[in-house]
């Protein structure tokens, strides 16, 4: 068997439907559906039974208590029977080329991992879009030998691809022989599992197509409940460090590594919900030694680069209170410009409503030309019309003179032989 999709599920009752008839409708054929029910106490359960029931032989499903996506994943692995992995999210769902292109890229390549471009599929508005630009940055790696790895640029093997498992595929024997695995976090699992088959991979290659459909916008998101296990962003990078100094890579990646922990745990202090779990994420990087066991301590802070680095100085020199005061002086600037933003935007909307007013009586006083234009042109043609006729009358009466001088001429012609040969006869 050619690839195994292993799904995690956990009450994605709203969006495990499309998830799976977009993996039943691949335009490849050789491969198992194996989701992870993480628990769900919701309507899930239901609908993997009713598709196991309707579709025998392509869906495996297995039963765990919840764990998180990251112990769904090792259980899926476990039973996969693929040579190829592929990952997608239960509220996510794939483009019907998706394991056909990929399947292909890894056989023609010999790689360890593929990689390829997404779509965003905005929930709140129904449609989908590109991704923020820089999201994944391809352009990092030249595939000009159609494989490439993590030595051809250090700094950028962890920022320009994402933690996401679910646009990228790996060989099952690579993910076993390394001993690949995911976090055992709620969040920020896909850290240790993405980062080390990237830095352990022999080989990757890139497909550049948009292959996958991630859903954003969603209400019930578990991006939104960061709330819930606040340290596991911290516990993530910090178990990455450990197995990147084990495999003795970390002081060549380390530019890249201190970045993409910097912008990780910068991202999740900013989007915590409440003002207690901010304090407890802030306490354990400051006080308790957070940002010493991920790296960002000492010179290495000089390595942080963007403006990531001036939110990183001024939490680590003015504290909680301070930084929080800062940040909302810099949201305050960013309402006051998008405010800005919006007057422009409302004066050139009326102008352009100005201008589209003016353009309407420009066009009714057109259509009244033209209307005005195509009446005088039916007159005209009624008259053409009458002229042809009676052109063509004409013509009748001239061919019927003609015939009519014809036929006289013609007896007058014939009738001086025949008045010959009759004196003829009658001399005989």
């Amino acid at each position: 068997m050619k690839a195994s999709v292993i799904v995690p599920v956990y009450n994605a009752e709203t969006y495990l439907g499309q998830c799976l008839t977009s993996l039943f409708e691949q335009s490849f054929d050789d491969f198992e559906i194996v989701c992870v029910d993480d628990g769900s106490t919701d309507g899930s359960r239901t609908i993997l039974q009713e598709a196991v029931a309707a579709h025998p032989g392509r869906l495996v499903v297995l039963e765990q208590q919840n764990g998180g996506p990251g112990a769904a994943r090792m259980a899926g692995i476990d039973c996969a029977r693929g040579e190829y992995l592929f990952f997608l999210d239960s509220d996510d769902f794939a483009e019907p080329a998706m394991i056909e292109r990929v399947v292909g890229a890894l056989d023609s390549t010999g790689a360890d991992v593929a990689i390829w471009d997404v779509w965003y599929h905005n929930e709140r508005f129904s449609r989908r879009q590109n991704p923020p630009a820089g999201t994944l940055r391809p352009d990092a790696f030249p595939c000009e030998q159609g494989v490439f790895s993590w030595r051809d640029n250090p700094d950028e093997i962890m920022g320009a691809f994402q933690n996401w498992p679910w646009n990228k595929a790996f060989r099952a024997t690579f993910v076993r022989d390394n001993d690949i695995a995911f976090g055992p976090f709620h969040r920020t699992e896909d850290l240790q599992f993405t980062v080390s088959a990237l830095v352990s991979a022999r080989a990757i290659t890139y497909v550049d197509e948009r292959l996958v459909n991630y859903r954003i916008g969603r209400s019930d998101s578990a991006m939104g409940d960061k709330d819930s296990h606040p340290f596991d962003v911290i516990d993530a990078f910090a178990l990455l460090k450990r197995w990147l100094e084990e495999k003795g890579v970390y002081d060549c990646l380390e530019r890249g590594f201190v970045n993409w922990a910097a912008s990780g745990v910068m991202y999740t202090i900013n989007t915590l919900n409440t003002l207690e779990v901010y304090r407890l994420v802030c306490e354990r990087l400051l006080e308790k030694g957070g940002f010493d066991e991920i790296g960002i301590s000492g010179d290495a802070v000089r390595l942080v680069r963007g403006g990531i680095a001036e939110d990183l100085r001024v939490l680590r020199e003015q504290g909680p209170d301070g930084y929080a005061f800062y940040r909302s002086r810099v949201l305050n600037v960013f309402v006051d410009d998008l405010s800005a933003k919006d007057d422009f935007a409302q004066t050139e909307i009326a102008n352009l409503h100005g201008s589209c007013d003016a353009r309407g009586e420009e066009i009714d006083r057109l259509y009244i030309e033209w209307d005005k234009s195509n009446k005088r042109l039916a007159e005209m043609e009624e008259r053409l019309n009458k002229i042809v006729e009676e052109h063509r009358g004409l013509e009748r009466r001239y061919h019927e003179m003609e015939n009519a001088a014809e036929q006289k001429i013609g007896r007058a012609v014939c009738a001086i032989p025949r008045a010959v040969q009759r004196r003829i006869l009658e001399r005989k």
